[in-house]
């Protein structure tokens, strides 16, 4: 085999690199369900084949790696293989782009994977800003095998995440994954690189209230949000967001129940440095 340099290595991964997109559609031809997004089929065919440049030598494993992971878009079930890759944090660095089913569902992932490293759970959740009660209830959720769990790692590892996509299937005020963002973006230990936001609703003809989903906001750098639906009032809204956002450039809700009367100027005088607002 022609030994070439490292750089044309990583330059040749390059061409396979791939990028999540949004669903056009919740549900697909058969009407099955579908998440946030999906891969086509030249996707699929470049991680299958990122996949066996990976594991052909160490010298590929190193080129391709940064193409490989730097897209994750796990399947309905996130895979045990995949979750242990990313719970080592040089890997999880490499994440730019995640998208995430629904982190709500009531049904537990337990079938999914077996017990995770307990070493590797504690080092994610150290020195993150996480309260010990939230710590406790990570804990007994990865246990469980519950997806909030799974998701709240990704997030605290994924420090260099720059597009997160997901959606969710009930209220979720008080949820483990809107608690552990509130508390992780206090403490500058996750999403502080996050740029775009994208949120759906995960069930047909229901809606998800945005207020609930108010830490999302303070991520410091956030430009984009995109919403399919939203619901948007003035009640329950509190401090939305505590001090007007600085980077909040673009917000696009679809499929929205917007209250223009009390809702809109409340998320107006929040992102107040808004130079697109479009709502449907």
């Amino acid at each position: 085999m022609v030994h070439l340099p490292q750089e044309v290595f990583s330059h040749i991964c390059s061409y396979l690199v791939i990028t999540a997109r949004p669903s056009p559609t919740y549900r697909d031809v058969e009407g099955e369900q579908m998440g946030p997004s999906r891969f086509t089929a030249e996707d699929q065919l470049n991680l299958r084949t990122m996949l066996s440049i990976s594991l052909a030598s160490s010298s590929l494993h190193q080129a391709v790696k940064p193409y490989l992971y730097r897209t994750i878009t796990p399947p309905m079930t996130v895979s045990e293989s995949l979750l242990r890759a990313l719970l080592v944090p040089s890997t999880a660095r490499l994440v730019k782009f995640l998208s995430t089913d629904s982190w709500t569902s009531a049904y537990d992932q337990r079938d999914n994977y077996g017990p995770l490293p307990h070493a590797q759970i504690e080092a994610a959740m150290s020195n993150k800003g996480l309260s010990k009660d939230l710590q406790d209830d990570i804990r007994r959720d990865i246990g469980l095998g519950r997806a909030d769990a799974m998701f709240a790692i990704l997030l605290l590892l994924c420090t260099n995440l720059r597009v997160w996509m997901t959606s969710f299937e009930r209220d979720c005020c008080d949820d483990l994954m809107v608690r552990a963002i509130s508390q992780a973006v206090a403490s500058n230990s996750a999403l502080q690189q996050l740029l775009q936001f994208d949120l759906r609703f995960a069930i047909d003809e229901e809606v998800a209230e945005l207020w609930e989903l108010r830490p999302i906001f303070d991520a410091p750098r956030l430009r984009l949000v995109r919403g399919t639906g939203i619901h948007l009032d003035g009640w329950g809204s509190g401090n939305f967001p505590n001090t007007p956002h600085p980077s909040i450039r673009h917000i696009f809700l679809a499929c929205s129940s917007i209250d223009l009367y009390h809702g809109l100027p409340i998320l107006l005088r929040g992102c107040e440095c808004l130079e697109s607002l479009s709502l449907g």
